[in-house]
This record gives C-alpha cells, structure tokens and sequence, in this order.
C-alpha cells in the first residue's frame, strides 16, 4: 500500500506565513545587478523602520553605518559570491539612525542551472542578548584589570612592610610603594595631632598629594577626616566641595589605618579622574590598612625594645570598667601584673592575688564585662596565680600600640599603680589622652628620663652564666647537648643524671631552676 501523499500548501497561504512570520524575511534577487531586495515582509519593517517601498529594489547594505564592522560583512559578502548559506551578527541601523544588533541569516536558492537565482534572508534583532553578553565582556576585562591593580598593590605593601625598622622608613616605603605600583598618582599618610583635631602629612609622595596647606581638621567632610572619625574608608566617589576632595589633583580614597582597638592615622591615595574603584577593591585597601597598621605597631613595639633614651611613666587609673580595679575594690585585694601571653587576637593576663580567696575573686570577676573566663594556674595558701581571658584587647594591648612595654600594675582598694617604658621621642600627651578617653578616671603621677645602655650578646651571655650556679649550667648544657627537649627524646633524665654522677630528682632540681632563671631573663627584662 503507497504512503498518502502530503496535502500541497498553497502559495498564498506561503505568502501569508512569510507576511506574518515574527522575524525579519527578505527576498533578493541574484540575477540583478547588486543583488536587490525584492520583497520584506512586515517584521522586517518593524525591526528597521524602513517601510518597503524605501528598501524594495536596493541592496540590504543601506542597514549599516559609521559602526558597523567590516569583518562580518566582508564574509557575507564572500558567502554571497559563493553561493553559500551563512550567519553573522551585524550592527546595524534603524532608519531614524538608531544603532541595533542584526543576526543575519542567507541561504541560496538555486536555478535549473545550479546557480543562485535568488537569496532569503532572516534578520533577528539580537539587541538585548548582545548587550549582554558585552557587559559580561566588559565585567571580565574589568575585573581582570582590577585583579591586576590589586596584586600591585599587595605586591608593594608587603615590600614596603618587610624592611623598615623605623616608622618614617615605613611610611615613606608604604607611599613610595603604592605610587609606583599605580594607578594612584601620589599618596601621604597623616597622624593626629595630640589636641586630636588636626590631621598633618608625616609621608607624601607624588606629584599632586591633594594635601591643604596646613593639613587636614578631622571635625570636616575631608575623606581624611572622615575616614579618621568614622574607621571606614572613604572618597570612593569622591568630593568637590573645594576641602581638598575631587578635583584637579584627581580623586582621593582615604583608608584608616587600625590595628585592634589602637589608630595610627589614615593613609590617603590620589587617583587619576575617571577611576573606578569597585567595592572590591575597597575592600582590599581597606586590609591593607590593617596590614600597615600592624606593620606600624610591630615598629613601635620594637623601637622600645631597642631604645636607649627611655621615659619611665606612672599612671593612677581609678577607673572601675578595668577589671584589675574593680575586683581589688569589691573583694579588698592586691592584685599584681606578672605578665601576658597572646595566644590569640586578645591577649591572656596573668595577676597575683592575694589577700581574697579564689571563690571570691572569680565571683567579682563575673561582674566584669570585659572578662570572658578565668582560670587558676597555682593556688598556694592566700596567694594565687591567676588567668584572665579577656573579650577585648586591654590596657596593656594599647600601651603596646604606642610603643610602650609595661612594666608593672598593681591594684589595690580600687586604684590601680601602672607603670611603663616608652621611647623618649614618643607622644606621651598622645598616649595618656587616649588612655583618658577610655577610662576617665586617670591620672598621670610620674614621668622620668633614663639611658638605658645596649647591653652586647656576650654581655648577656655574661649575665645568663652569672645568674646560674655551675651545677644549673652543667644541668642546662647536659640536657641540650644529650637532646634531653628532642622529640622524641635522645637522652632520659635518668641517663644525663647518671653522667653527672647525680640522682635522678637533683637532676631535675637543677634542670627547672635553671630553665626558670633562662627564661626569667628572656620574659622580665
């Protein structure tokens, strides 16, 4: 039995689908000279606003511009000549001079003779879909050039951090570093002053830093200021209120720079107009404020450490939100500083007490906001050595960031004797109004020049060999030379005691005796 065959379309009804068709059909004629149009269908019209009596009898190039690349026309062109289907994607233009994205599709249609006769085409308005896809282009560009930018800036910020040993050095490295890594055109920190109202250059480099004479007042909308007041960075978008915002010198994004609880000013960088700083960027800068506010602090710490002309401070603090004052007022203790240790972000204090019970103590120091637990290490009789574990960084923390090494605190009926050692060079009045702000109730008893001699390695090997007897050294060097603290170990107790013609428990005697005054020497200076 034959397959049926299928029922003919008509040609009008052909006709009437290419009419109403929802994309663009046009109709060329091959035999003619320029390959005309010779029919378009009512899509066609929407799509280019030409109507088809303007476009009937002339070649579909009348749909490109000023834009329009030769590339995709050059192979439409090259598949017309061949007599070959192809696709394109065009810019092209609407009659009113309106710029569109054109998917251009043409097939042949041949004659008896194999030749192109005519050509269909189907235009697709692909505007939107190309925008995006452009967009998307231009994200990744951008972001690759972000990236770019930003490894630059890592790249010079750790360089910058690395070598210095001085804060100027640092600073002057950290500003000459990021200027040369670009784009920004100049950049200069600024401090300030001890009155806290004026943010003056201690570092500029560039051309053009946008700096006002005279510096910056931290009471104005200046992204410095700002930035200073508010901890955040700012200028993003810049200024153009005539204080040394956006302007002719460019744009300017202030970064704070903020180690922990302490501030050691803002760090301003000057971009070329027309820069686009993205959150993503900001948010980089913004670490890598912290980043130069922890290589300034590690500055300050050492440049105690070293120092030879040092001040020695006392101050009174009375002030009952520190815990060490609190607890000695509600229990009638004495609690004195032996030391800390940072584990963690915050670091662990260590006080004596006595004079209260261990009950006692740790039912006041529930009360304290600041205490998040406590711990005994050794209860003997009425005096206790005790752990406080702390929720945010203390007092001791922000003398640190000064550059201060504390020396002593003792606590006691409520008032609290702390002294320290600072740099003779440092900003003391700096450092006691911050302390001020806060706990108010401070007071500043004593302050005393001193030389401290640098004391050489032999020196100190010297006063190490002083400290021990010749049986604690010849225990020490027994266990270190016999790889007693090897793990695993080389040597027992029981072997190294044997060599010294020693018990076992004399050993060891002289080996913690020595072990506490080694590291006495390392931890109390």
């Amino acid at each position: 039995m034959s397959e049926p065959e299928a029922p003919a379309v008509s040609f009008p009804l052909k006709e009437r689908a290419m009419d109403e068709a929802p994309v663009g059909i046009t109709i060329t004629d091959a035999t003619q000279p320029d390959n005309p149009l010779i029919y378009v269908n009512e899509a066609f019209e929407r799509v280019t606003g030409y109507p088809r009596e303007e476009v009937l009898g002339r070649n579909c190039r009348l749909l490109q511009g000023p834009e329009t690349r030769e590339e995709p026309v050059r192979t439409l062109r090259e598949a017309v000549d061949a007599g070959e289907s192809v696709t394109v994607e065009l810019r092209n233009y609407r009659r009113d001079g309106e710029e569109f994205w054109n998917e251009v599709t043409i097939a042949p249609i041949e004659g008896e003779d194999g030749e192109p006769v005519n050509f269909v085409g189907f235009q697709n308005d692909v505007t939107r879909r190309k925008a995006a896809e452009m967009a998307l282009e231009d994200e990744r560009e951008r972001l690759d050039v972000v990236f770019r930018r930003v490894e630059r800036l890592l790249d010079a910020v750790t360089t910058a951090i690395i070598a210095p040993t001085s804060r100027s050095d640092l600073e002057r490295a950290v500003c000459e570093g990021l200027v040369d890594a670009g784009p920004y055109e100049a950049a200069w920190i600024g401090t300030v002053d001890a009155a806290g109202e004026l943010l003056s250059a201690s570092s500029t480099t560039g051309d053009h830093p946008g700096l006002p004479e005279g510096g910056v007042r931290v009471d104005t909308d200046h992204p410095a200021a700002v930035a200073c007041r508010e901890g955040t960075i700012q200028g993003l978008h810049g200024l153009s209120d005539g204080n040394g915002g956006a302007g002719d010198d460019g744009q300017q994004i202030a970064v704070p720079l903020r180690h922990g609880d302490s501030e050691y000013g803002v760090i301003t960088l000057v971009a070329p107009a027309g820069l686009r700083v993205d959150e993503r960027e900001a948010t980089v800068l913004t670490a890598l404020g912290r980043a130069i506010a922890a290589a300034l602090s590690a500055v300050e710490t050492r440049r105690i450490l070293v120092a030879d002309d040092v001040v020695d401070v006392e101050l009174s603090v009375r002030d009952d939100d520190l815990f060490f004052v609190r607890i000695s007022e509600q229990v009638d203790c004495r609690l004195t500083y032996e030391g800390a240790v940072a584990d963690a972000d915050v670091p662990s204090l260590y006080f004596t007490a006595t004079g209260a019970s261990v009950e006692a103590i740790l039912e006041a120091a529930a009360d304290c906001q600041d205490v998040v637990a406590v711990s005994t290490v050794i209860e003997d009789g009425e005096q206790h050595l005790l752990e406080f574990e702390l929720g945010r960084d203390p007092l001791v923390g922000r003398l640190a960031a000064f550059g201060a090494e504390t020396r002593s605190i003792v606590a006691e009926e409520g008032e609290a004797s702390v002294e320290f050692t600072l740099p003779a060079g440092a900003d003391l009045r700096s450092l006691v109004e911050r302390v001020r702000e806060e706990y108010p109730d401070t007071e500043l008893r004593s302050t005393a020049h001193r030389e401290r001699p640098p004391e050489t390695k032999q020196e100190f090997f010297t006063r190490v060999e002083t400290a021990l007897t010749d049986r604690q050294l010849a225990a020490l060097q027994t266990a270190f030379v016999g790889g007693f603290f090897d793990r695993p170990r080389r040597a027992t107790g029981d072997e190294l005691a044997a060599s010294m013609d020693l018990t076992r428990s004399t050993f060891h005697q002289h080996l913690r005796v020595a072990q506490r005054k080694l590291l006495a020497e390392f931890f109390e200076r």
